[in-house]
């Protein structure tokens, strides 16, 4: 009787078990498998070459291991977005030169492709109206004499002719274009009088290979100037001159420069927003100078990346270009004479310097480098000990927001090194100089001359070498002009006036 009981109840068990279980399938349905995670991503590309400036991007395909696995997206990303960009579906633009690496994710997987950049070098120098009627030359400065040796087209380089004759072609339509080619190796001369320069009528767009000019056979490699003022001048006062677009450049590829060679290339070219790459990294006498002065309308300078400077390389390179805001990094740390002189004077719109490392200065090296920069507030460090003759003069002279100077740790000061430097910065309220030797000529005549005079400045602050704490409190009550305090100068080679500590300025040991 016992066992039936337990029978049936092992029965009505089963029976209850396999009813909820019926239930539950009717509730929740049946269960499937889940599909199985990703496994693996790969790319169709694992290396890939593009070049910029020819338009064409290129899709990479990513493939997810297992077939089956679940619902999955795949994102992509670039490593260096100023080299290749990639969008949602795996396409590529090339946006300049250089190397990235594009990476496809998907779960926890990922695959990668080495992209490799390199510029459109073949397109010859173009002028394209922006407007009709434009009318583009090549003479010499008078604009009588037509540029020697030079070819142009009027279909993309299908057919080349020679018969350019002193009044230019007119573009008709905007849209029209002009290509350029030569044989000469300079189109520039020691004077802007003898050079010859693009003339323009209406609003162009200029872009392409200035070298083609140069050598109309081999221009898309050659990347050598070897003639001395090779294109000087040659867009100089163009205001019609306009960038096109970022598929659209100028380029100046040489990375073998020749003294002078792009002396006054765009001075004045007041519609040019975009600065062509300078990828030399061996500079020549004078090479960029004055080269993008005045051009009113630049924002952002391009890479400067030599690291050996030449005589007056930088001279006025960007002087007056009143809307550039931020400089280019300076990674120099050999400097020659004049290498940056006058670079920025008169930036107005410039906000940041940039680092200067170099530890041994040469002549004049920064002479003017930022004189007139209204909207600098902070100087960089000037790590230097070792001064030469004019190297700070006039550096930082009406930058009119400066409020701290840098410190200057040189103990022997140098003629001339500090002659007017921060002459007129109005909001500048302290200075360290740690000099001991101040006995060379013009030093520091007028070094200090209207600085601190806003009224925003309440206190101006002079600290000098710790080496003359005991005498610093006698020489802010007793230290005249002209030494009338015998001990104190006798001890201390500092005095008040222009040449020396202002009227107004309290002086304080250094650190």
């Amino acid at each position: 009787m016992n066992l039936s009981i337990k029978k049936l109840s092992c029965m009505a068990l089963l029976t209850a078990m396999t009813m909820m279980q019926t239930s539950c399938d009717e509730l929740l349905g049946e269960t499937d498998n889940p599909a199985p995670p990703v496994s693996d991503v790969t790319l169709d590309e694992t290396t890939l070459e593009m070049v910029y400036g020819n338009g064409k991007d290129v899709t990479l395909e990513a493939t997810v291991s297992p077939a089956d696995t679940e619902d999955f997206d795949v994102t992509w990303s670039s490593s260096d977005e100023s080299v290749a960009t990639v969008d949602d579906e795996g396409v590529v633009h090339a946006v300049g030169a250089g190397t990235a690496v594009i990476t496809a994710k998907a779960g926890s997987k990922k695959a990668t492709c080495d992209v490799s950049v390199v510029v459109n070098l073949e397109t010859p120098l173009t002028f394209e109206a922006a407007a009709d009627g434009a009318t583009v030359k090549f003479n010499d400065y008078d604009e009588d004499i037509v540029a020697p040796n030079v070819e142009y087209s009027l279909d993309g380089g299908i057919t080349w002719k020679d018969d350019l004759t002193a009044d230019g072609v007119t573009l008709a339509a905007a849209g029209d274009k002009i290509s350029f080619r030569g044989t000469n190796e300079a189109y520039g001369a020691d004077d802007y009088y003898d050079c010859y320069q693009f003339k323009l009528s209406n609003e162009t767009y200029v872009y392409g290979n200035v070298m083609s000019l140069i050598n109309k056979d081999n221009y898309p490699t050659n990347k050598t100037l070897t003639a001395d003022y090779a294109f000087m001048g040659l867009f100089n006062g163009q205001d019609m001159l306009k960038n096109k677009d970022a598929d659209h450049q100028i380029y100046l590829p040489a990375t073998t420069l020749a003294e002078y060679c792009y002396d006054g290339m765009f001075w004045s070219c007041k519609n040019l927003t975009t600065a062509p790459e300078l990828p030399a990294k061996t500079l020549a006498e004078n090479c960029y100078y004055g080269m993008f002065s005045n051009c009113t309308s630049l924002t952002t300078a391009p890479e400067l990346p030599a690291k050996t400077l030449a005589k007056d390389c930088y001279y006025w390179m960007f002087a007056y270009c009143t809307s550039l805001t931020t400089a280019p990094e300076l990674p120099a740390k050999t400097l020659a004479k004049g290498c940056y002189n006058s670079m920025f004077a008169g930036c107005e719109s410039l906000t940041t310097a940039p680092e200067l490392p170099a530890k041994t200065l040469a002549e004049n090296c920064y002479n003017d480098m930022f004189n007139g920069c209204k909207s600098l507030t902070t100087a960089p460090e000037l790590p230097a000990t070792m001064l030469a003759e004019g190297c700070y003069h006039g550096m930082f002279a009406y930058c009119e927001s400066l409020t701290t100077a840098p410190e200057l740790p040189a103990t022997t000061l140098a003629e001339d090194c500090y002659n007017n430097m921060f002459n007129d910065c109005k909001k500048l309220s302290s200075v360290t100089c740690k000099a001991t030797n101040l006995s060379a000529g013009c030093c520091l005549i007028g070094w200090l001359w209207d600085a601190g005079t806003d009224e925003s400045v309440t206190t101006k602050t002079i600290y000098i070498s710790s080496a003359y704490s005991d005498y610093i409190a006698d020489m802010n009550g007793n230290l005249e002009g002209t030494a009338d305090d015998d001990q104190i100068n006798t001890n201390v080679p500092w005095i008040k006036g222009d040449s020396g500590i202002p009227a107004g300025w309290t002086i304080a040991a250094a650190e």
